[in-house]
C-alpha cells in the first residue's frame, strides 16, 4: 500500500488489520470501524505520520473546548 503524506511524499507501507468492530451510534445507525498496525513504516514516515497526528489532535482538541 502507498501512503502518502502532503509534501513529505508517498511511502510504501505494510498494514496489518487488527481490531474490525461494529457500533450502534445513539439514533440506531450501524457504524462500522477498522483499525490498522503498520509492519513496515520507514523511519521518516513514522516521523512525519506522529507529527501530522499531532497536529490532527491539537486541531480537534481546540474545536472541542
Amino acid at each position: 500500500m502507498s501512503l502518502t503524506l502532503s509534501a513529505a511524499g508517498a511511502y510504501s507501507v505494510d498494514l496489518e488489520l487488527v481490531s474490525p468492530r461494529m457500533t450502534t451510534n445513539a439514533n440506531g445507525a450501524v457504524r462500522y470501524v477498522i483499525g490498522f498496525r503498520f509492519t513496515r513504516l520507514p523511519g521518516a514516515a513514522e516521523s512525519m505520520l506522529q507529527k501530522l497526528i499531532t497536529k490532527i489532535e491539537a486541531k480537534r482538541r481546540s474545536m472541542s473546548a
